[in-house]
């Protein structure tokens, strides 16, 4: 892991002062939208600790990865709205794949919105989101209103984090990615954590809700396949 972030800084690093930065931070933050391997969280890190200097560079870093994101996320969104569930079917094959997927459908329908937001910060959530909310019908409209303020939030807390790290540590640069990336794991255990709890109180609920109601003389009513309860017969046969 350190040798590949090392890696990464050197390659970053030696296109600091290129064009060609902004081409792999458009091309990485758009590519992660349709292959959940690209690491555009960990290059606005990188990148934003690297322009730590210059606050210019950090709006600009932000604009471009933004503009990548929505991209790659409308171009998932529409691969799912004109495929329709084989596409979807392709990218959540394995166990842990069907796993995202039945969480994706079901959090998009009843909280589209919340999802859209902040299901970019899920491992491999960004990918399950998008083409279940184009295979879904999700209203473009309303899509692309959110996706607009998710990407900005996206690219701007990234950002910020490796230019918080950079600044902190202008002269020793591996402190301040180590304090970036830090902070981002701490954060996303946390998010993990806090949608481990929810799962955990919504599978309370429905076990719950799932028990029948007890009634005055302790019997359950017990509806049958006519409509009429086990209860409601025996007290008419009285």
């Amino acid at each position: 892991m350190l040798d590949l972030l090392s890696r990464m800084t050197d390659f970053l690093e030696g296109l600091l002062q290129s064009p060609w930065l902004w081409v792999v931070v458009l091309l990485v933050s758009a590519l992660d939208g349709l292959l959940p391997f690209m690491p555009s969280d960990t290059t606005l890190i990188l990148v934003g600790v690297l322009v730590a200097p210059d606050p210019l560079r950090l709006v600009l870093l932000i604009i471009v990865a933004a503009v990548g994101c929505l991209l790659g996320d409308l171009v998932s969104y529409v691969i799912g709205r004109y495929s329709g569930t084989a596409m979807l079917d392709r990218f959540t094959r394995d166990e842990k794949g069907q796993q995202r997927r039945e969480w994706a459908v079901s959090q998009l329908h009843k909280h589209g919105t919340l999802l859209i937001l902040v299901g970019r910060y899920i491992p491999a959530g960004r990918v399950a989101t998008m083409i279940t909310a184009g295979a879904l019908r999700y209203p473009t409209r309303k899509f692309l209103i959110i996706e607009v303020v998710a990407v900005a939030v996206w690219a701007a807390f990234f950002a910020l984090l490796g230019y918080a790290g950079g600044a902190s540590f202008q002269h020793r640069p591996a402190l301040g990615m180590l304090m970036a990336f830090g902070t981002a794991l701490t954060l996303a255990a946390l998010l993990a954590l806090g949608r481990r709890f929810l799962a955990k109180r919504r599978a309370g609920a429905q076990a719950v809700r799932s028990v029948p109601p007890m009634r005055g003389n302790g019997l359950v009513e017990n509806t049958t396949s006519t409509g009429t309860s086990k209860y409601s017969a025996m007290r008419s046969a009285r």
